[in-house]
């Protein structure tokens, strides 16, 4: 069993007084359909359920903590304990206002860049994190950690960093340090701003990385360079703004519906 825990990447969460500040950081109300993905041994899907009066599905992968969770509160009429990825179902995944997540840090990225998807569909989110992933997430052009998770995270989001998380807060303790942080939707842009086309192109100029914004724009061929401004194509990638990236995988969608 431990070694598959080790394979899913669980360490769970012990600490009440995290919990607490992970579960208010979200500002559940009475009225709100809650999302929680990865619910572990149920400990933040108990404190969740204390805040709502709505419904409450919650995603595990785990077949075997699932059927545990599924025991321990019975046929509570609001709780839907859902067994399975939530990547893979994600089209059976209903509207909901609040989402809080406790994820392996490997699918850290698959999660932002999934969220991404539903931005101006929720109201918040509140997730524990690797620290160094935040580094990803809020770095800016030209930094260490600026990556296509970067310009999605800045362009879909508002994100507040809340508190430090120590690893004694968790069985057993990881070897990284995480963060709890507050997700709202960017309400500077129509959301989503972001589909699963975008985020690919994004993913592909990221991939010149270190080279010339006018080489990776090369990549896309029908898309004519006469058409973007100079101090652009002359500008690293990893230099570019969000928002010019934005531009960027805007006009090759076009290019590409001619």
């Amino acid at each position: 069993m431990l070694s598959k825990r080790r394979s899913l990447g669980q360490h769970f969460l012990s600490s009440t007084e995290v919990g607490e500040k992970l579960v208010d950081s979200a500002g559940i109300g009475k009225d709100d359909v809650v999302l929680e993905i990865g619910t572990g041994k149920g400990f933040v899907t108990n404190l969740i359920m204390k805040r709502t009066l709505r419904e409450v599905y919650s995603f595990e992968i785990d077949p075997k903590l699932a059927s545990l969770v599924k025991d321990r509160f019975g046929s509570h009429p609001k709780l839907k304990i859902i067994r399975g990825d939530f990547l893979e179902q994600s089209n059976e995944i209903p509207s909901f206002d609040v989402c809080i997540a406790s994820l392996p840090y490997s699918r850290s990225l698959d999660f932002i860049q999934w969220l991404s998807l539903r931005s101006g569909n929720f109201r918040a989110a509140s997730i524990i994190i690797q620290k160094e992933f935040v580094s990803k997430l809020i770095s800016y052009p030209g930094s260490k950690f600026y990556r296509s998770v970067s310009v999605i995270s800045q362009l879909s989001f508002d994100l507040e960093r809340v508190v430090a998380v120590d690893r004694t807060a968790f069985s057993p303790p990881p070897k990284v340090l995480s963060e709890i942080v507050r997700i709202r939707p960017n309400a500077r842009f129509v959301q989503p701003l972001f589909n699963k086309e975008r985020i690919k192109a994004l993913k592909i100029m990221f991939s010149f990385r270190g080279k010339l914004a006018r080489t990776a724009v090369r990549h896309f061929s029908k898309l004519s360079r006469s058409e973007i401004p100079q101090e652009t194509l002359n500008q690293r990638l990893e230099n570019l703004t969000p928002q010019e990236f934005f531009e960027l995988i805007t006009m090759i969608e076009h290019e590409r519906a001619k």
